[in-house]
């Protein structure tokens, strides 16, 4: 059986910054359940970057303006959107407003910024901003996520995320789940696999920044 592939919060960090000192987008996208984790893994990664200028009350938003603002105007900065869902919507893709945030995300990339976003579900983004995210930390169970890389180097194919194939794959397993309750799904045979995020929960006074943190940015 081969090595069980696993990332610390550290490692993932450290990644996100050499791609962006080698001029690669640095997007990534935290998805799964509701009160699993995900905002906790995002305020994990992003705060191993409080030396480099990282500051939630700065950097965290939750609408699509201020994610435009802070993706146009800063360079080697940073951007997190906990609630990417209302300002990506797919259904939404006509929607002028989040047009210019694909442009921007587009037309910006040589600013270096480090984007994070949160939603339930990955594949409720609009399409052409997915193509845009490097990778998808989805958060499985609490303190447990799969980490997925979009696929590169391709010229022909619209799908760097393969989901047909994936969406197979993932049909196989729900009737096999039908079946029987106790089975475990593969993860590492998803195409975009690379590896397992085991995270520890915020520290009481972690948490209590980040409520105070998204209490004021909800109100500004």
């Amino acid at each position: 059986m081969s090595k069980i592939i696993t990332f610390t919060v550290k490692e993932i960090s450290e990644w996100l910054e050499e791609r962006r000192l080698n001029q690669f987008d640095s997007n990534y996208i935290v998805t799964g359940g509701t009160g699993l984790g995900k905002s906790t893994v995002i305020w994990k990664i992003l705060r191993k970057f409080k030396d480099k200028g990282y500051r939630p009350m700065k950097h965290m938003v939750y609408d699509r303006e201020n994610t435009i603002r802070l993706l146009r105007d800063f360079k080697l900065s940073y951007c997190w959107n906990d609630e990417l869902i209302s300002a990506a919507y797919r259904r939404e893709h006509w929607n002028s407003e989040q047009i210019e945030l694909i442009k921007t995300l587009t037309k910006y990339r040589c600013n270096w910024n480090i984007f994070a976003g949160a939603l339930p579900v990955f594949f409720t983004l609009d399409k052409e901003l997915l193509k845009l995210f490097a990778m998808n930390i989805d958060v499985i169970r609490r303190g447990e996520a799969v980490v997925h890389m979009r696929r590169e180097g391709r010229r022909y194919n619209d799908d760097p995320w393969d989901v047909k194939y994936n969406s197979k794959l993932e049909d196989v397993w729900s009737k096999q789940l039908q079946r029987n309750s106790n089975f475990k799904i593969p993860y590492h045979k998803y195409s975009t696999f690379v590896g397992y995020l085991f995270f520890s929960d915020l520290t009481p006074k972690r948490s209590e920044e980040r409520r105070v943190g998204k209490e004021c940015r909800s109100r500004w």
